[in-house]
């Protein structure tokens, strides 16, 4: 069995390689990071499985026709990451305005305070992705405070 997996904004590769292994250890993993292009690579998987930021490529390659297989599952899907928008979003628009800014000073500050916020573990690996054009306003990578669903 195939399975594709990508993750969240700011979670490593490394963090889900012991996800995926952990779950089927004997599957041909596909990992991803939350990246433009990264759900159409998993069109021919037997399974999805996609995390919070990935959870929402998925579902917006889906809106524009892109199959997939008909096991998906999403963990944490959301359509905003601001919980004033009842999209699913846990982080206040505040803090995601400011989160915007604050990756163009210093990313891994701001990647380490969104984990925390998040309720995830400190980085024990290179986060993921690490470029800093992935993380700016108006990248796929990073969703803006506005819904657009």
């Amino acid at each position: 069995m195939k399975i594709g997996w990508i993750g969240g904004w700011g979670v490593s590769l490394e963090e889900m390689k012991a996800i995926a292994v952990a779950h089927a250890p004997d599957a041909e993993h596909l990992i991803y990071p939350p990246v433009m292009g990264a759900a159409e690579n998993l069109s021919g998987c037997d399974a999805v499985i996609a995390w919070s930021l990935g959870a929402h490529l998925v579902l917006e390659a889906g809106a524009r026709g892109v199959q997939f297989p008909s096991k998906v599952l999403l963990f944490a899907p959301f359509t905003s990451f601001c919980s004033e928008h009842g999209k699913c979003g846990k982080h206040s628009e505040t803090q995601v305005k400011w989160l915007r800014r604050w990756i163009d000073t210093d990313a891994l500050a701001a990647l380490a305070d969104f984990r925390k916020r998040a309720g995830l573990a400190p980085l024990a690996a290179t986060p993921c992705p690490t470029r800093r054009n992935t993380c700016r306003p108006g990248s796929i990578s990073w969703p803006s405070p506005r819904a657009s669903h």
